[in-house]
């Protein structure tokens, strides 16, 4: 082969060099696409991930418990110290005219006038009212409304926050929309914050320039200079680091926000996310939070000069903090209404004006939990009744049953009862091995819901909650449903006798229990021969009682016990009757309303409903109400209740205070370990336990210990009157002798009147009386 053959079959330089022209073009078209391609799907990442996040913080919200609403009717007895205090809670604010804006009202000799506010309830929303409420002593006697002039039969008050169940992060959160927020905040806010923010597209190119430059030159992020859509874009990614990848991402989300939002959503989302300051540990986000906190009003009661506060706030609240820093908010608030007259949303006569005012800030009450051993109840009975709806970050609003006035009122009445047992029993005072502690369950007789409940001494030191955790022996207390079960036997079955004039046999008795011997002792240590029913019941006579239950059958006592309340197991031993099986308060007190309502067995119950942040409402599934014994056995056993009152082991009630009619009893363990009472009225039930929780020895009765606590609860309360309880048809007096039971002859020493059943009272004369002679009178018997 030849040279030039071999030329002939070489490409030229030129051909290789366009050829690797091409092949670089080929990788840089190639390249370009790839990064375009990862970009295109970097962007959709992140429009994903901004949207799912915009989304989510519209979900995530604390759960707020609220108390019981405050119903006002005519005719209903209100004292006027109790009313003003709700409205105080509440934040209402007193005026001398008016009232004009909601959350307002007017005290003027015996009319309350009160700007009442909206409120959303379960059964739907409230849209508020102005009422005249006129007073006749402590009781309403009409009620006007005022913008309608209609007379109205009742109206409301709303309910009392009493906790919030936060996430990990504890933010305070409430979502309003747009137009909740009243104007005069909307413009303040982008007077300051943002002017062109219907203008442009997310960013602000010459304001980014001037942040960047500073990030720059400064070799990280300190410069702000965001939009309003920036700003919220940097809340959604708050927990990254600060960065400059951190403000890129920001941009671009900011970018994608405006895509896929429009502006008022954007705004709204804003006024509902900006950081508003702290309340303690728990951080303050969105104007309707900070109106709250700093006013104690909602979003649509704020003025002029309060929304330009809040506004002028958003850029540092810490600085600008009303409460530490009040010269430099009030600076900050007049610059932001001069800012506003710049931007031609205020006059200057306007302004003025506005600038004249103080900042009108609320001081605060402490961020301690209220009442926490009923909010740790309360939060337990949302999981078990919804287990599907945590309260925790769900935005629940949880209606409760719980009255605050009686609440508070329970709260005082354990803590001051224990101090007061303590300085005047010295064997009693704080030592090492842990301090005297006590429970007080309080219930609407009508109902069966829990108006208030304290399950301990102090929640700092133990969060055991006594009122339904603790199992303890109810000693006394037990009693009457020995004696409800007898009464219960008699009136259905044909042949067996048992009534409130039954003599029973008080004299040294010897069993077997389990095996071993059994003498059941009086707490006096005496015997007292032969007593009634009613008189072994008021005070409290153990051998008699124990006789009275081996008389009626211990499984049926068990059988009527559980029929009212008394869930706990049982054992079918004679000591039963003395209240040695362990229960918790909780259902003594189930079991005790039984009673109060007449023998029907209402579901105990201290949540109400339960509404999701969309005003869905969750109703518990409450067990309908059963009738467990007759009204007539019910109405026997609080009859006997009463005299434990007024004759019996509560006597003292009177001395200690207590005025009204009430039935009750009290409970005492044979090794005074336990001191119990409840009492009822035909509206309110209370009980009180106080022991140790280590079971030792409290050396007090519970006419000592827990009858105090309870008079000082009832009294305070408010609740205490003279009604008496509805007597049923169905019963009959008779006069009977009290050593025999049977109907009273002229012969008898003794004649008592005493209450039946209709059908069980005796029919026969009394047998050991009427055989003796006259002359046996004078002390002369020779009769057998």
């Amino acid at each position: 082969m030849t040279n030039s053959s071999r030329l002939t079959k070489q490409p030229s330089l030129s051909t290789k060099a366009r050829g690797a022209k091409q092949s670089r073009r080929e990788i840089f078209l190639r390249l370009l696409l790839f990064f375009a391609l990862v970009a295109l799907v970097t962007l959709g990442l992140i429009y994903l991930d901004v949207t799912r996040r915009f989304a989510a913080r519209q979900e995530q919200f604390p759960s707020r418990l609220y108390s019981d609403s405050f119903d006002l009717a005519e005719g209903k007895e209100i004292p006027a110290y109790s009313l003003l205090a709700r409205l105080a809670r509440l934040g209402y604010r007193r005026v001398e005219a008016g009232p004009a804006r909601a959350g307002e009202y007017v005290l003027a000799g015996r009319e309350l006038r009160i700007a009442l506010r909206e409120f959303d309830y379960p059964s739907g929303r409230f849209p508020g009212d102005r009422v005249r409420i006129q007073f006749r002593d402590n009781r309403i006697r009409r009620i006007t409304s005022m913008d309608s002039g209609r007379h109205l039969s009742e109206t409301r008050i709303e309910p009392e926050l009493v906790a919030t169940f936060y996430r990990e992060i504890q933010e305070e959160r409430t979502w309003y929309a747009l137009d909740q927020f009243p104007k005069p905040l909307r413009t303040a806010v982008l007077s300051v914050e943002d002017r062109s923010f219907y203008h442009h597209p997310g960013v602000d190119p010459r304001g980014m320039a001037r942040a960047l430059y500073v990030d720059l030159t400064q070799h990280r992020a300190v410069q702000g200079g965001s939009t309003i859509t920036q700003q919220l874009a940097k809340n959604l990614y708050a927990n990254r680091k600060r960065d400059l990848l951190r403000k890129v991402l920001e941009t671009t989300a900011a970018l994608l926000l405006e895509a896929r939002y429009t502006k008022n959503e954007i705004l709204e989302a804003y006024l509902n996310e900006v950081y508003m300051g702290q309340k303690g540990p728990v951080a303050i986000s969105g104007m309707g939070e900070a109106s709250r906190f700093y006013f104690r009003k909602r979003p649509s009661e704020l003025n002029l000069s309060e929304s330009a506060l809040l506004a002028g706030m958003i850029s540092s609240p810490g600085l600008y903090n009303p409460y530490r820093n009040p010269t430099s908010a009030l600076a900050r608030r007049n610059r932001v209404l001069k800012s506003m007259v710049e931007t031609g949303d205020l006059t200057e006569k306007v302004y003025l004006a506005a600038k004249s005012s103080d900042l009108g800030v609320t001081r605060q009450r402490s961020v301690n939990y209220r009442a926490p051993y009923l909010v740790d109840f309360l939060e337990e009975e949302v999981r078990r009744v919804f287990p599907d709806s945590p309260p925790s970050g769900t935005g629940l609003s949880i209606f409760s049953t719980v009255d605050p006035d009686l609440q508070e009122q329970a709260e005082e009445s354990l803590g001051t009862g224990l101090d007061r047992l303590e300085r005047s029993f010295s064997v009693l005072r704080k030592n090492p091995r842990g301090s005297l502690q006590g429970a007080l369950v309080a219930l609407r007789v009508s109902d069966g819901t829990i108006l208030a409940l304290v399950g301990g001494r102090d929640y700092r030191v133990s969060q055991f909650n006594r009122t339904y955790q603790a199992r303890r022996q109810p000693g006394s207390l037990f009693k009457p449903f020995v004696y409800l079960a007898g009464f219960d036997r008699a009136q259905y079955e044909p042949g067996f006798s048992f009534t409130a004039a039954t003599p029973l046999d008080d004299s040294p008795l010897e069993l077997v229990s389990g095996g071993k011997p059994y003498s059941p002792q009086n707490y006096d240590h005496e015997f007292h021969g032969t007593v009634t029913a009613r008189r072994a019941l008021e005070e409290s006579i153990n051998v008699a009682t124990i006789r009275a239950a081996t008389r009626v059958g211990l499984d049926h006592v068990i059988t009527v016990a559980h029929r009212c309340g008394v869930e706990s197991r049982m054992p079918s031993v004679p000591s039963l009757a003395l209240g040695t099986a362990e229960v918790a308060p909780l259902e003594m007190a189930t079991a005790y309303a039984t009673l109060a309502s007449g023998g029907i067995r209402k579901s105990v119950r201290a949540i109400r409903a339960v509404t999701d942040r969309r005003g869905r409402t969750l109703e518990p599934e409450v067990p309908p109400e059963a009738r467990v014994v007759s009204p007539q056995a019910a109405y026997l056993i609080t009859d006997l209740l009463k005299g434990v009152l007024q004759r019996g082991t509560a006597s003292s009630a009177a001395a200690l205070g207590f005025s009204g009619i009430a039935a009750g009893k009290t409970g005492t363990t044979d090794d005074l370990r336990d001191a119990w009472f409840v009492g009822y009225t035909p509206e309110l039930l209370a009980l009180v336990w106080v022991g140790y929780d280590d079971n030792r020895a409290l050396g007090l009765t519970g006419a000592q210990a827990a009858l105090p606590i309870w008079v000082d609860f009832m009294m305070g309360s408010g609740r205490v009157g003279k009604e008496d309880f509805a007597e049923p048809e169905g019963l009959v007096r008779d006069s009977v002798d009290p050593e025999t039971g049977q109907l009273a002859t002229w012969k008898c020493p003794q004649k008592i009147e005493e209450l039946f059943i209709e059908g069980t009272e005796p029919l026969e004369r009394c047998e050991v009386h009427s055989k003796r002679h006259w002359w046996t009178i004078f002390g002369n018997d020779e009769s057998d």
